[in-house]
């Protein structure tokens, strides 16, 4: 068999081998006991990504010195347009409770010293600029911040990071 699936609910080493470990973090994400964030190093660097997580200590510590940090984020206008919902009070506190806020991502990075942000999971996923995602966060973070798309791509080879945008019509964003 060239893949076997195993469940991972607790934090640390989860498979390692002679080219490379993948270590897991137990995260913040109520009402979920276990949520995890998973970390993947190798000879070529590090990257680690969040999942559904509010700021914590366990994030950090998980992506201390990494060289790409892949994290979810919520942007306050998010929680602006929900509030026009049927059940915007409820989706409102999940939001608070369970995620990371704009404001707060870039500290998390800053904290663990990542080298690269990569701001995933955006909600909302639409409606909102590049700039208008980056400009708060470097206000806490000094390291390079990218907002990911769809088929973006970025390689880590031998410490070295390469982004490549996608194609979107005849536009190439960068």
């Amino acid at each position: 068999s060239l893949v076997t699936a195993q469940d991972v609910a607790t934090a640390g080493t989860v498979f390692e081998d002679a080219d490379v470990r993948v270590s897991a973090a137990l995260v913040n994400h109520p009402p979920f006991e276990v949520a995890l964030a998973y970390r993947v190093d190798s000879a070529d660097g590090s990257i680690a990504i969040s999942g559904d997580t509010t700021p914590c200590d366990a994030m950090v510590d998980l992506a201390r010195d990494v060289d790409v940090l892949v994290h979810e984020v919520v942007h306050p206008t998010a929680l602006t347009q929900l509030a026009q919902g049927t059940n915007a009070s409820t989706i409102k506190q999940h939001m608070v409770d369970s995620h990371t806020m704009l404001d707060h991502v870039g500290q998390v990075a800053q904290r663990a010293g990542a080298r690269l942000l990569v701001l995933s999971h955006l909600i909302p996923h639409t409606g909102v600029s590049d700039e208008e995602w980056t400009a708060p966060v470097r206000e806490h973070f000094d390291g390079d911040v990218l907002v990911g798309h769809d088929l973006d791509v970025v390689t880590l080879t031998g410490g070295t990071i390469d982004i490549q945008r996608a194609i979107r019509g005849n536009e190439v964003l960068s």
